[in-house]
């Protein structure tokens, strides 16, 4: 959201104020024209409207006093909150969300950034130019969704061939939607199971006690977890105690590495400790990623797929995909101060 004036996301001091606004334009998704006397009547808010409407944004008109309509939005369908009050607010949201403007899925980019990260995975900072995998976003969302009548499955998973894009749908298509709605998710970051995948998760559960305003040592945490299942969904609990939320989401990045580099005995005592502390009464969840070929007839890639309640199976993206995956990030970045990123 830019706002010219706001303190923090408007115009910085020193800026030209101009090439600011026009570029703040190219790269929103739509504009809202709050239309009094003073906005009519200025030629910078006609500029303003014009560009937007020629670079193909979506404009919403929204009366806010009483005055004459601009001609150039006299095609459009207004919104007149002195007539129609609260109802105003609901039809505007109607009208992003129609125009395919879910603020849930609006996420802020960093111009410092490269929309394209080449061969590295996409991450939470990159959901804004994260294109191509809508379906399995709002699928893994609806297996997420911590009021959902699912028995005592909790653990989800991704599964796919190396190279899939795995990771980027979890870090930059799951885990940014996960993280907005304040009071659902206490999201610990993310662990690779490696040697010691039970020291790795006591490193995650530190930082998510210290994000909340706890300090926890590592060795407390890891000699709690040793002690077993509950001791985790203690935890857990305290987590949401602290953050005012109703679940615990572990995400568990190349599951595969528990087979191919945790010794055998901390794999067993981390596999336990997982799987029993996924209950129905319990806050703990897992998201997962693991590669396909690691889910074959090994006892212990048996026990795996034991541990996955609702797994889902990508492949990597199909041709008539890659438009939307090249040109979206383009147009996300699509502004003065990108403009080298997106010619590169």
């Amino acid at each position: 959201m830019f706002l010219d004036f706001d303190p923090e996301l408007g115009i910085p001091a020193g800026r030209n104020w101009e090439r600011e606004l026009y570029a703040q334009l190219r790269r929103a998704d739509a504009a809202v024209f709050l239309a009094s006397p003073h906005s009519v009547a200025s030629q910078w808010c006609f500029a303003e409207v014009t560009l937007a409407r020629s670079v193909g944004k979506p404009v919403f008109p929204v009366a806010i006093a009483d005055t004459s309509r601009p001609s150039i939005l006299a095609d459009m369908q207004w919104i007149d909150f002195g007539r129609e009050g609260d109802l105003a607010f609901e039809r505007l949201i109607t009208g992003l969300r129609l125009a395919g403007l879910d603020p849930s899925d609006s996420f802020a980019w960093d111009p410092q950034r490269a929309p394209y990260p080449g061969l590295d995975a996409f991450a939470a900072e990159d959901a804004a130019v994260f294109f191509g995998r809508e379906q399995e976003v709002v699928r893994l969302l609806e297996l997420l969704h911590p009021t959902l009548e699912r028995g005592s499955g909790r653990f989800v998973a991704v599964v796919g061939p190396s190279g899939s894009g795995k990771s980027s749908l979890v870090n930059a298509g799951v885990l940014p939607r996960l993280a907005g709605p304040k009071g659902q998710w206490t999201i610990l970051p993310r662990i690779v199971p490696g040697a010691r995948p039970t020291a790795n998760l006591a490193r995650s559960l530190r930082a998510a006690f210290a994000e909340a305003g706890e300090a926890r040592s590592q060795g407390e945490l890891e000699a709690k977890l040793k002690s077993g299942p509950d001791a985790l969904i203690d935890l857990a609990r305290d987590l949401c105690d602290l953050d005012g939320t109703r679940a615990v989401l572990i995400v568990l990045d190349q599951g595969e590495e528990l087979l191919t580099r945790t010794a055998l005995g901390e794999r067993e005592e981390f596999f336990d400790l997982l799987g029993r502390s996924l209950t129905d009464e319990s806050p703990v969840w897992v998201l997962a990623t693991v590669r396909s070929e690691f889910l074959g007839g090994s006892s212990d890639e048996r026990k795996i797929a034991e541990l996955i309640d609702d797994p889902l199976v990508i492949e990597p993206l199909s041709r008539p995909r890659l438009p939307e995956v090249i040109g979206g990030p383009r147009s996300a970045a699509a502004s003065s101060s990108l403009g080298d990123w997106c010619s590169a």
